[in-house]
């Protein structure tokens, strides 16, 4: 089986200000896949806290949402 090394990009939801965004606000990443054999798990890790979503929709550039609620303190965003 031929595999090649995943291309993963993530970045701020592209409505989404990083200079106004506070405390306890919801926010949401784009995380974009490219992977040869199809991703079929993706696990999102923030402060050792694990949220796995399956993949239902698969194309030869898969696009995925992560919605963060609440979001608390951080110090820097960027």
């Amino acid at each position: 089986m031929f595999t090649d090394p995943p291309q993963v990009t993530l970045q701020l939801g592209n409505t989404l200000n990083p200079d106004t965004i506070k405390e306890n606000d919801d926010v949401y990443f784009e995380c974009k896949i490219r992977a040869n054999p199809k991703e079929h798990k993706i696990t999102w890790l923030h402060n050792v806290s694990f949220q796995t979503y399956s993949v239902i929709f698969l194309a030869p550039f898969s696009t995925f949402m992560f919605l963060y609620e609440n979001l608390p303190f951080i110090h820097n965003l960027r």
